[in-house]
């Protein structure tokens, strides 16, 4: 009996609407601590045209009072490597206890290309999945034929932010090394 292959349709790449998929990069997971009034980005690329309804988390270790957005920002208009216009952002999710906390966004198409997803949080109590930027064991650095064994850098903190910014500024940012596991959903 002949094996079906399935129509080009079936095998078409992209993202199926309704489903859930992670935006910025997934190595180590870990939970994360966060730190009050900080906001961690993230960069992550689009393989696709897309339009996106919600955003979301998993918070590991749950505080009283504890409170999360979650946003996506275009990359910045004077140098790529670092987030500049802010695009969507949830409103408050609450954070007292653990679990993926989704926050549901204006639907907003975006074209197959780069952004920066971004954090910020109330409190340093709580933790977050997200990479600690920790290779897992034997993982082959991106480009090269090396192992890598040493910490790496993934995004950038903004500090003494009481909310997540409208635009970046560069001077603002700090390297770092823990990229938050967001994840987005595609409209049904």
């Amino acid at each position: 009996m002949p094996i079906s292959l399935g129509t080009e349709a079936e095998y078409k790449r992209g993202y199926k609407p309704g489903n859930v998929y992670f935006a910025c990069p997934v190595s180590s997971a870990s939970s994360v601590t966060s730190l009050a009034n900080m906001v961690r980005y993230a960069p992550f690329t689009l393989k696709d045209d897309v339009t996106i309804d919600r955003l979301s988390l998993e918070i590991a270790a749950a505080a009283s009072g504890a409170l999360m957005k979650i946003a996506i920002f275009y990359p910045s208009l004077i140098t790529k490597d670092i987030p500049g216009q802010r695009i969507i952002s949830t409103a408050s999710l609450d954070c007292s206890t653990t679990g993926i906390k989704t926050g549901i966004v204006a639907d907003t198409f975006l074209k197959k290309g780069d952004y920066w997803g971004a954090t910020w949080t109330n409190s340093g109590a709580i933790g977050f999945r997200g990479n600690n930027g920790l290779p897992v064991s034997m993982e082959y650095l991106i480009g090269t034929n090396e192992q890598a064994f040493t910490l790496f850098w993934c995004g950038y903190t903004q500090s003494n932010v009481t909310d997540i910014p409208l635009s970046v500024v560069e001077s603002d940012l700090a390297q770092n090394r823990i990229a938050p596991f967001i994840k987005f959903r595609v409209k049904p």
